[in-house]
């Protein structure tokens, strides 16, 4: 949920992993793996969990 609200809080359309990591003293790891669950999530989400 941190990266979810960080994300929706931004007014930028695109943030760089780089200035993720910072903002949130993140790992480029935990980043990206964190960003590719919540994209999951979201799908999923929006399919209606099928």
């Amino acid at each position: 949920m941190r990266l979810n609200d960080y994300l929706l809080s931004r007014l930028d359309d695109v943030v760089p992993v780089t200035t993720v990591m910072h903002d949130l003293d993140w790992s480029r790891y935990r980043v990206l793996s964190t960003l590719e669950t919540l994209v999951r999530d979201l799908e999923t989400q929006q399919t209606g969990g099928a």
